[in-house]
């Protein structure tokens, strides 16, 4: 309990430190393995949010706090400004300070996993499989449309220091954002 007590403290003094450092040292978080597929009446995503963790991150995610990414999938209609379609869901990891394991949430499944590994749970938080898209009736025959990804995390208080830290720090205050290559319904692999 004590371990855990000085392990919580450290991570906040990390935490706090990084808020005074004029140099975060921030990645460009970016998605990867993107595929979007057609299964029966839907459209499907898979990606992985690449390039998004640093040791001064997981020094924060050992602190215990709800860290939370927000994830949007949009899909246009090539032209158009606004979406046909848009879905929302987060991804979160909290660590167990007492009993030393990982929980991460997943809403679009709501699905909690747990895992004592950090490595192993930075890939669960990361990484998006088979989210449906839209329902392939939404599209129109010869039409073309993209999907974007968008990803950001939120900020966090910490109680200790009376204080909000914002994670975007860490990603260069950039959302990882992806737009598809074109495609259409009719060519979709089934």
């Amino acid at each position: 309990m004590l371990s855990a007590i000085t392990e919580k403290i450290t991570s906040l003094i990390v935490a706090a430190g990084s808020l005074f450092l004029s140099s975060v040292t921030g990645t460009n978080a970016v998605f990867t393995d993107v595929e979007i597929i057609r299964y029966d009446n839907k459209i499907v995503c898979s990606a992985t949010l690449s390039n998004c963790f640093n040791e001064e991150l997981d020094k924060i995610f050992l602190s215990g706090e709800i860290i939370r990414i927000n994830f949007v999938i949009q899909t246009f209609e090539k032209g158009n400004k606004e979406p046909i379609y848009e879905k929302t869901f987060h991804h979160h990891i909290k660590y167990d300070l007492v009993d030393e394991y990982f929980e991460i949430y997943l809403s679009e499944t709501d699905d909690n996993i747990i895992s004592e590994d950090i490595t192993e749970s930075k890939t669960k938080l990361a990484k998006i499989e088979e989210f449906e898209v839209i329902k392939t009736d939404l599209l129109g025959l010869g039409k073309k449309y993209y999907i974007k990804l968008t990803a950001e995390m939120e900020s966090i208080y910490l109680d200790a220091l009376h204080k909000n830290i914002d994670l975007m720090i860490y990603w260069n205050n950039k959302n990882a954002t992806l737009k598809t290559k074109l495609f259409e319904k009719s060519i979709l692999k089934l």
